[in-house]
């Protein structure tokens, strides 16, 4: 994987960030969709109700994403300078400040919105659309709190893992 991330840093420069993005949205939609899939063990779900389930899910966790990068593009602005400006030594200390602390900052400073945006509707979606009872909603949030933890741990190692060539470019950059 680490060998994937190098390769697309070098191959698609500034480029990179957006495919490390559509890998974030894909990969958030895949745990959206297997966690209704880990319902339906659970609860029969007819495919129009399957349907219905994984649009508004998905709906739920672009709306997340998209919040959750607004919120934390400003802080990301110093590594896109970086990229920008040619890779210019001079804006390397901050970019890297920036790309060290970006993982940690997206997953605690956007860390409650899919809770309110995600596991809170769709928690209530998911009861009213299927007749289930009342107290299945406290079920079905737990269950879908246990889903957004699995992501947020895949997204920050991802991050982790897809800033390493980046930060290793800056380091060469930086002063001793």
């Amino acid at each position: 994987m680490e060998r994937l991330a190098t390769w697309g840093w070098r191959r698609f420069g500034a480029g990179y960030f957006k495919a490390y993005a559509v890998f974030e949205v894909v990969s958030a939609l895949t745990i959206t969709i297997a966690t209704l899939g880990l319902l339906t063990l659970y609860e029969p779900v007819s495919g129009a109700q399957f349907l219905r389930i994984g649009l508004f899910g998905s709906a739920c966790v672009l709306l997340s994403l998209l919040v959750g990068a607004h919120k934390v593009m400003p802080k990301a602005q110093p590594l896109l300078t970086w990229v920008k400006s040619g890779r210019a030594p001079e804006h390397a200390p901050e970019a890297w400040r920036a790309a060290i602390a970006l993982p940690v900052e997206f997953v605690t400073r956007a860390a409650w919105l899919p809770v309110v945006l995600v596991a809170l509707p769709m928690s209530i979606f998911v009861t009213v659309d299927l007749g289930l009872p009342a107290y299945s909603e406290l079920f079905l949030f737990a269950g879908i709190l246990v889903a957004i933890a699995y992501a947020a741990v895949l997204h920050f190692f991802g991050a982790e893992l897809a800033l390493r060539p980046v930060v290793h470019d800056m380091a060469l950059q930086l002063p001793p």
